[in-house]
Formats: structure tokens, sequence, C-alpha cells
């Protein structure tokens, strides 16, 4: 497998080492990530300086493959690191995404509309059966009610007249 191509635009300012150097990681671990495929990825980077913004905005293209699908993702944030890595975890949730919709799950991080009404009828279930029982202590009178019954064998209790 040949080494995947990398290509970084710079718009409006320099990059310092710090920022170079955790940029490059979040690359390669990205180009791992989409290594295991098989694949040989073609990344573009594009960083550009808002100087009224004061934030630096980033445009990632991943081409996964030479005729296959792409994933794209903008980020802005005051430091170029973090416009990257913000861009990096979107690509990589656009991944698990793609990849979890070829494994055949039902979705992705997604309920279905039945489980939704499913739980949306237990709960309407379990409220209306605590205002039955409510409802049902309401009318017993005061003298009827045991609680010490309500420890007793159904076969010690008296007689009922």
């Amino acid at each position: 497998m040949q080494e995947p191509t990398t290509n970084i635009q710079i718009r409006g300012f320099d990059l310092n080492d710090l920022e170079q150097r955790r940029i490059n990681r979040r690359l390669q671990h990205l180009i791992k990530r989409l290594q295991l495929d098989g694949a040989d990825p073609v990344i573009d980077l594009t960083l550009d300086w808002h100087p009224l913004q004061r934030r630096v905005t980033s445009r990632l293209r991943v081409r996964h493959a030479p005729i296959g699908h792409q994933l794209v993702a903008d980020a802005s944030s005051p430091r170029a690191d973090e416009s990257v890595r913000i861009a990096t975890d979107r690509i990589e949730r656009q991944l698990n995404r793609r990849l979890a919709v070829q494994r055949g799950e039902p979705g992705y991080r997604a309920t279905s509309r039945r489980e939704r009404y499913r739980s949306r009828r237990a709960r309407a279930l379990a409220a209306n059966a605590e205002q039955a029982l409510e409802s049902a202590d309401a009318d017993v009178p005061e003298e009827e009610y045991a609680p010490e019954a309500i420890d007793m064998d159904p076969r010690e209790l008296p007689p009922e007249e």
C-alpha cells in the first residue's frame, strides 16, 4: 500500500511548530483509520485565516477511493489545530455512520419511530396505572382500609360477611 496523498493549503497566516505537529498527528490518525479498508485516501486540508473574526476555518475533504465517496467537513476555531481536530472528528463520525449503514445496522444513533412510539405508549400506560391506583385508594373509606391485612396470608384473613 502506498503512502496516501495529503495536500495542505494555508492561507493568510503561518503555523508554529506545535500547531504543525498537532495537525500532522490528527491527520496521521485519520489516515490509519481510513487505511483499514485497504483504500488509499487522498486528503485535502485548507486552512483560512479570517482577520475580522480572528478565527481559522478548516475545510477537510477526504476522497476515500479513486472512484469512491468523499467525506467533507468544515470547522472554525481561534486556533488552527483546534479547527483541524473538530474537522477530523466530524470526518470520523461520517465514516462511522457510513460503516454502520454498510453493516446493515437499523439506524445510527437514531431510534426508530416504532421504538419511540412504544416507549411513549409505555409511559402513558404507566401514568394511567398510577392514576388508577391513586383513585382506587381514594374510593376506599379509612375504616375499611386495613394495612395489616396486606402482610397476612390470604388463608388467614377473616371471612367476609
